[in-house]
């Protein structure tokens, strides 16, 4: 995601004004990024500027910054706002205050930009998105034949065997980075070496994977866990005996489609569930 958000900002930085970017892994509050702002702004330095602390206290809003200036404000990692170990969407504490921002950047006019880079989806977002034409959620999804290139960067062999890896890792760039690097290592750039061993190996994807599982409800880890067992892809109609309750289930879809971490098909008016293969590796890793 920061890859591409960092291309996009290149195609379009002269459209604006100002660029702020925000990558932390302790994430600004919005009084941080408040004061971030008008540091930005003010040709004063910002030793030298008692006017943030007026700015804090009074009730001038980033949306007055947003119409003032055409702004391209990046939050990158803004999962670190929200709740782990819950249903995807809610803030912590500290972050309530994002929420009503995204409302009123969303529902109201100005000529700037706000891009979010999240793991999860903030509960704003899908109800501004039926509001407002000019808000999208793109989900990244596999490479697709750009994967091939990249594999042709990192100077792997046998070519022939480049389509099943891709498969194996599900086009993502970082997984395929991941392991072409252990290929690279393991077995002198030879892709049909590795792929004669039938374990899909994680390796150094684990704990990146981990990452977002530890974030998961207890009712979405029930759910990943079951999906990780079936043979084939599941109909929506089915459900684990352990999830008894119907808005327990629907919620955890719900949940684990806004963090991309579970796959739907349909057939016709049926609706199918299934789990990438490496994410079903890890959940079956999970309950050896």
């Amino acid at each position: 995601k920061t890859t591409l958000a960092r291309q996009l900002v290149e195609q379009i930085r002269d459209n604006f004004d100002y660029i702020l970017w925000r990558s932390h892994r302790k994430f600004p509050t919005l009084n941080a990024l408040k004061a971030n702002l008008i540091e930005f702004f003010s040709p004063t330095p910002p030793s030298e500027n008692p006017s943030i602390i007026n700015y804090l206290h009074s009730r001038h809003s980033i949306l007055d910054d947003l119409r003032s200036h055409r702004c391209l404000i990046i939050l990158d990692d803004f999962q670190d706002t929200l709740t782990p170990r819950q249903f995807v969407g809610n803030y912590l504490s500290e972050y309530q205050d994002y929420g009503k921002l995204l409302t009123e950047i969303g529902r109201s006019p100005h000529n700037s930009c706000l891009l979010l880079l999240s793991w999860e989806q903030p509960i704003e977002i899908a109800n501004l998105e039926t509001e407002n034409r000019y808000c999208k959620t793109l989900q990244l999804q596999g490479l697709g034949e750009l994967a091939i290139q990249l594999l042709a960067d990192r100077k792997l062999t046998d070519q022939h065997k480049w389509p099943e890896l891709i498969q194996r890792y599900s086009g993502n760039p970082l997984w395929l980075n991941i392991i072409a690097s252990m290929i690279k290592n393991l077995f002198n750039d030879s892709v049909e070496q590795y792929l004669s061993y039938k374990t899909l190996f994680l390796g150094d994807l684990e704990p990146l994977i981990k990452q977002h599982y530890q974030r998961l409800s207890e009712s979405e880890q029930l759910l990943m866990l079951w999906l990780a067992n079936q043979d084939q892809t599941v109909d929506i109609l089915s459900k684990p005996t352990e999830l008894s309750s119907d808005n327990d289930f629907l919620r955890a879809i719900q949940s684990l489609k806004k963090r991309g971490l579970i796959q739907q098909a349909r057939n016709n008016k049926e609706s199918y569930l299934s789990l990438q293969p490496v994410i079903k590796e890890y959940m079956k890793n999970q309950s050896r």
